[in-house]
């Protein structure tokens, strides 16, 4: 459903024809939040943001997935609630809410009304999980091994770590470099990954990988001698 009734392009060019207009609170059992892409301008029009507002004063779950959960954040709807986002937006969403709290750690959290989602697969494992809640185990694994999942996964379950890129040479000293390292924010406030923004000179062969404080594997090489290309 959409607040106009014309297509939805998504982030990819695939256009998304809405199948009604914004239905009343009364009929709906959830209220699933897609997100987009995050830089290209507003996500929602003001009509879906009232809508969104609309809803929340009932009883109805909203649910954030991927980006979805940054809609929510900013219409105000997640006031004393944590969001689960993706390690690939951790940076991001502190960074546009620094009193929200977050985690990104896990595929998804229910915290209340209000549930977020990592995105990717994690959407297919919240989807197992609200079968489970409403028509039981059986036919949540059932969904499971049509998802060809070997089992059921659980909010809790990890995000897969974060990638660390083959070493690309700077363009002024030839060391070369991981694009991705840890934060120093505090583990409390989960893993935080993002990309490297410091450089220190390293020599060719000292990017490697070793395990940080949380069991995550992390560069230990960094750059900062010039802007690394790629």
């Amino acid at each position: 459903m959409a607040s106009r009734p014309e297509s939805v392009p998504a982030s990819c060019g695939v256009l998304l024809e809405p199948t009604s207009a914004l239905l009343s609170p009364q009929l709906l059992d959830y209220l699933v939040v897609i997100g987009g892409i995050l830089h290209a301008g507003p996500q929602i029009d003001e009509a879906t943001a009232r809508y969104l507002r609309e809803v929340s004063a009932t009883q109805v779950p909203l649910i954030g997935i991927c980006t979805g959960s940054f809609i929510l954040c900013r219409a105000g709807l997640m006031k004393g609630r944590r969001s689960c986002v993706s390690w690939y937006h951790y940076q991001d969403f502190i960074e546009a809410f620094p009193n929200q709290e977050v985690i990104a750690d896990r595929l998804f959290l229910a915290d209340g009304p209000r549930i977020t989602c990592a995105g990717g697969a994690g959407a297919a494992a919240l989807a197992t999980y609200l079968i489970e809640q409403h028509l039981g185990r059986a036919v949540a694994q059932k969904a499971s091994q049509v998802l060809l999942f070997d089992r059921p996964r659980s909010g809790s379950d990890s995000q897969p770590h974060p990638p660390l890129s083959e070493p690309y040479p700077s363009r002024v000293c030839g060391a070369r470099c991981c694009s991705w390292s840890r934060t120093s924010r505090a583990p409390s406030r989960s893993p935080p990954w993002r990309r490297s923004s410091a450089c220190r000179r390293v020599s060719s062969s000292a990017c490697a990988s070793s395990t940080s404080a949380w069991g995550r594997p992390r560069c230990t090489a960094s750059c900062a001698c010039a802007t690394p290309t790629g």
